[in-house]
């Protein structure tokens, strides 16, 4: 099964856009290629708010680019111009055919349904998916509601509701990663959701 374009990390998506407008000998402009990432996958390169193309997504992204392979990786001029260094290009040709199928493949075709919007919030915060893999987080009630969309102090019923619609679009959708986040939280959390801790 091929990877869909909303399972792809953000730097991932941004190398490969890099790689797509020509930054291997030449710079990029880097709203070009926040406004190219934005068209392959709008719901991870938009304002929160407004569907319009996001410079602060494109910051993140060289950020977590620069964490993950190093700050050279990406090399940015003082007019915010960038070019992939010969590693990073190295990276991108060894991940070329995953890159390439996700995008082909799947250009946000469900990410866009409105059951899905919640779902590709969730899968861009960090700890969500560091939680769903396991790891220890340090998280308490109000960032789990923040992050669901709940008051700290909603009712178990809220909780059950909110999890179960979510749930229901990640298994309708192949997303094993927030199925495992979901059954994580009821277990850890049993009493937010009416049960005995």
């Amino acid at each position: 099964m091929s990877v869909r374009v909303t399972e792809l990390s953000n730097p991932d998506l941004f190398l490969y856009v890099l790689w797509t407008l020509g930054a291997t000998g030449k710079h990029v402009d880097i709203e070009d290629a926040v406004a190219e990432a934005y068209r392959i996958a709008p719901s991870k390169f938009a304002w929160r708010t407004r569907a319009i193309p996001s410079d602060r997504a494109g910051a993140q992204a060289l950020l977590d680019i620069g964490k993950q392979h190093g700050k050279e990786f990406v090399m940015a001029s003082k007019d915010r111009n960038l070019q992939l260094s010969s590693d990073a290009v190295a990276w991108v040709q060894a991940n070329l055919d995953r890159l390439k199928a996700a995008v082909e493949d799947g250009v946000l075709a469900g990410a866009e349904r409105p059951s899905q919007r919640p779902l590709v919030e969730l899968e861009s915060v960090e700890w969500v998916r560091s939680y769903a893999e396991g790891e220890d987080v340090d998280a308490g009630r109000v960032t789990f509601a923040h992050v669901l969309h709940l008051t700290p102090d909603a009712s178990p019923r809220a909780w059950r509701e909110r999890v179960a619609t979510l749930r229901s679009a990640a298994q309708r959708s192949g997303r094993s990663r927030l199925s495992a986040f979901f059954e994580r939280l009821e277990a850890e959390h049993p009493d937010w959701f009416g049960g005995q801790p």
